[in-house]
């Protein structure tokens, strides 16, 4: 306001006065005016930044990357991430790995895996709402929560998603009511040996017999028989956990073949270990003991992967403060 009308009209009034010509007095003028701006500018600047620079807190600790942040927080390193995703996408004989968003929803390890190739699993709608704001395309996304609240599947639905898991026919109804025509994938219980730290079985997944039953009525219901899936439990330090879940596959896919179905997927869940205090198996044994499974099926459909931590945990330092011990 000082500028435009105050400093500004008066330099170029004074300027040709005191020069003796118009051209080169309002140019002088101008220049002038311009310096005093800049310089009115500049003092601005100083005062605005004291004003609104923090105050050093004392309790606040300095980061890993020396910064300062309040506690806790999480330092996660992407390159980190994304290598494990390179590493594991390479180990297993897959086709596809969907990184199962609820391990950690953070937008920017998000962003990093869907810029390194990662597909993407959800287990609800507002996960798959985070997914849509980094551009990725609702019709690549595994919706694989086998129980999922009505409006979650039809705002899915409306927007794109094509996949999703069902084990019951109550998921059935209500996918042929809110997303007709959509391709269904059973999940399957897995008969899992001791080495799971998180069991997740018993709350998801049928017998292949009800999975039989379930694939035949989803073609009664208008909707596309389209895979199995399974999940062994998190943290799984032992491979041939895999072995049993896919030779159960085969069989209902030979089962499947004589009612005229066939399957276009096999999801094989996640599960796959992080590395915490204790060692856990190579990648590379997973990679083989998969690999051989899958070998024994009468005929391959395309293989996906849903890891979750082994793709985030050992890429992440939680750090808080200590009270008191």
């Amino acid at each position: 306001m000082l500028d435009s009308l105050a400093v500004r009209p008066l330099a170029m009034y004074v300027g040709p006065v005191v020069l003796g010509n118009l051209a080169v007095g309002v140019l002088a003028g101008k220049v002038a005016a311009d310096l005093v701006f800049y310089a009115m500018a500049a003092v601005a600047h100083e005062l605005n930044g004291r004003r609104r620079r923090p105050v050093p807190d004392p309790l606040t600790p300095a980061t890993l990357d020396a910064r300062r942040h309040r506690t806790p927080y999480l330092i996660m390193d992407l390159d980190r991430v994304v290598r494990a995703y390179r590493s594991l996408a390479a180990a297993l004989p897959v086709d596809a790995v969907h990184y199962a968003v609820k391990c950690n929803p953070d937008l920017r390890v998000l962003t990093a895996l869907h810029r390194a190739g990662c597909g993407f699993e959800v287990a609800s709608y507002p996960e798959l709402a985070l997914l849509r704001t980094i551009g990725v395309d609702p019709a690549d996304v595994l919706f694989s929560n086998p129980v999922k609240p009505a409006e979650h599947v039809a705002r899915a639905h409306r927007v794109g998603c094509l996949r999703y898991a069902v084990d019951s026919q109550a998921e059935l109804r209500k996918l042929a009511e809110h997303a007709p025509g959509t391709a269904v994938y059973v999940r399957l219980r897995a008969l899992v040996p001791a080495g799971s730290t998180v069991p997740s079985e018993g709350k998801f997944g049928v017998g292949p017999g009800y999975a039989y039953d379930l694939l035949l009525a989803a073609t009664e219901l208008g909707l596309r028989p389209y895979g199995a899936t399974f999940h062994v439990g998190s943290q799984m330090t032992r491979p041939e956990a895999w072995a049993a879940a896919i030779d159960e596959v085969g069989a209902l896919l030979t089962r499947l073949a004589v009612a005229g179905i066939r399957l276009e997927m096999l999801d094989i869940g996640g599960g796959f270990p992080a590395r915490y205090a204790d060692p856990v198996p190579e990648l590379s044994a997973y990679g083989r003991v998969i690999g051989a499974a899958l070998d024994r099926l009468p005929y391959r459909p395309v293989v996906a992967a849903e890891p979750g931590r082994a793709l985030v945990a050992e890429a992440g330092v939680l750090v808080a403060g200590v009270i008191g011990t």
